[in-house]
């Protein structure tokens, strides 16, 4: 096989170096290869073969691609739009979101109309509408494969001191049998925005409803126990490096 580029975000450092112990297991070369690259969150220019190539686009582009093509999103807009809605047509409270957020850092709550501008003064890029949550999931696909299915379950009340369903606000990740209606619309939701593999947090509303929040395409697995889903990841990346290079030695 050929040496491997992998590129990986800098906001994923201990998933990314199990991700290379999983590659380098299964006989993957990984170094600074121009001809086959793998993108983890971060960005490969000059490379001809590359596996997620638009995995370094930012959020509001993401989530331009998938209301694009019709995906359900929670509703949305940006800073540059927000002036041309309106004002009946928002409903507080709105999260405000930056592009570049990850593990829910950046999300911060809108209350009352007059903070719109406040926030977007101080640096957030885009909102979202808050939807009552029945439950929420990730689900995590490979080139249409559903590879694992987690349910986010709390189970650390006390450590509920931030916003979002997220590990450190004392939520588990339990994986659940992938459900098809879910899979799809994550599917649905990367096949929009030109992605081989990510993780895709979706959220069933008490409106019985079903939304993409978000799409990761660097996402942690020690938080939330997902080594076994990461663990497949790497037996479809490791395919992936030996169809490709095969394809390379036939033409």
């Amino acid at each position: 096989m050929p040496t491997v580029r992998l590129s990986i975000a800098a906001s994923s450092k201990e998933t990314g170096a199990l991700l290379m112990q999983y590659l380098e297991d299964r006989g993957v070369n990984l170094g600074r290869s121009t001809t086959h690259g793998i993108c983890y969150g971060g960005s490969i220019d000059h490379t001809e073969h590359v596996l997620n190539q638009r995995c370094n686009t930012d959020k509001i582009t993401r989530m331009e691609a998938m209301q694009a093509h019709g995906v359900r999103t929670v509703p949305w807009f940006s800073k540059d739009n927000w002036d041309r809605i309106p004002a009946r047509a928002l409903t507080y409270p709105l999260l405000a979101r930056k592009s570049y957020g990850f593990g829910g850092t950046d999300i911060v709550p809108i209350f009352q109309p007059e903070e719109l501008p406040w926030r977007i003064a101080a640096g957030w890029d885009w909102f979202s509408q808050y939807i009552p949550v029945r439950t929420e999931y990730r689900v995590w696909l490979f080139q249409g494969e559903c590879i694992g299915m987690y349910e986010k379950v709390m189970q650390r009340p006390a450590d509920y001191k931030y916003i979002g369903r997220n590990f450190r606000n004392g939520f588990e990740f339990q994986q659940v049998v992938p459900l098809h209606g879910i899979c799809d619309l994550g599917d649905d939701a990367l096949r929009a925005i030109g992605l081989d593999f990510g993780a895709v947090d979706i959220l069933v509303g008490m409106d019985n409803q079903i939304y993409v929040l978000e799409v990761n395409t660097a996402p942690g697995v020690l938080a939330s126990h997902a080594e076994p889903t990461l663990a497949i990841l790497a037996d479809r990346m490791t395919s992936w490096v030996r169809h490709t290079y095969v394809q390379g030695l036939a033409i």
